[in-house]
């Protein structure tokens, strides 16, 4: 067969001219390095390679919602569960439980390679809405790699992301959900909810762009603008912590930031580009 749409997950497959053996999990094929437990192999179904790198009627990465778990030697790791691309692990079975797996969750758990396991990213990707299990914590979205907290059902739509959002939010356990970092990252272009306002995270600081010409200038007009509330908004710090280079689209001058003054410097990676009135508004040292 050439396409693998429709198979259930826990189909195995195995490629006609290398004989790879994947499992399904999720919607997407994960490559099996071992068929000893917990894979098992049997007889897989047989697909071309082709299908397989070209994600034919596949997901790039498991869907959301898939209970996995791997062995590391003769050790079972946690079962886990996959939410935006992340794998999320539990600690106990009453926290699968809580999360809406149920009762039986143990029939709903596929085993996949610890090789794959561990490649798994621990931070859901942006703009995944999660909330602690049996409504424990606030509902909240992944930006920039950062947990942004909602504080009501309107800053969520306002996001962005609709009037259905709440069948969007996935379930994790609490305590997971309290360790994931607040902080977003630098590089993240953000809108400030009910605004037109736009702005980019440097130095951990709010940097505000004031027309289309500087965001574009610095380098932001393409990647994604993800909305956050009016009031997180307004609570990011404008002051770029110490360490950070920065310079101006105009200039091939960098320059380093410490104790809110600016000098420049030699060391030009990772420097961050940000409006001329930006660089201009910080004294000299």
């Amino acid at each position: 067969m050439t396409s693998v749409y429709g198979l259930a997950d826990g189909t195995l497959l195995s490629t006609n001219d290398t004989g790879s053996v994947y499992k399904m999990v999720g919607g997407a094929p994960v490559w099996q390095e071992t068929c000893d437990a917990p894979v098992t192999c049997g007889t897989p179904v047989k697909v071309s390679s082709w299908s397989v790198d070209a994600r034919d009627h596949m997901n790039a990465r498991p869907a959301d919602g898939q209970l996995v778990q791997a062995k590391s030697g003769s050790t079972d790791l946690p079962v886990s569960v996959t939410v935006g691309g992340a794998l999320i692990p539990f600690a106990t079975p009453q926290e699968v439980v809580d999360a809406g797996y149920g009762p039986d969750w143990g029939a709903k758990v596929r085993g996949i390679p610890s090789r794959h396991f561990d490649l798994l990213p621990p931070i859901p990707q942006d703009g995944t809405l999660l909330q602690g299990s049996l409504g424990s914590t606030p509902v909240a979205a992944i930006v920039g790699g950062g947990r942004v907290n909602f504080a009501s059902p309107q800053e969520v739509v306002d996001a962005g992301f609709g009037s259905d959002w709440g069948a969007k939010v996935r379930a994790v356990p609490a305590r997971a959900f309290s360790v994931l970092p607040t902080q977003i990252m630098d590089g993240t272009r953000l809108g400030k909810s009910g605004s037109t306002s736009e702005a980019a995270v440097v130095g951990g600081a709010r940097v505000n762009f004031f027309s289309e010409e500087e965001r574009n200038a610095a380098g932001y007009g393409n990647r994604p603008r993800q909305l956050i509330p009016a009031r997180v908004w307004d609570a990011m710090t404008t002051k770029i912590v110490d360490g950070t280079r920065i310079k101006s689209p105009a200039s091939p001058t960098v320059w380093l930031i410490t104790q809110g003054q600016r000098t420049t410097t030699d060391v030009t990676t990772g420097a961050w580009t940000v409006p001329q009135r930006v660089v201009d508004s910080i004294p000299l040292s």
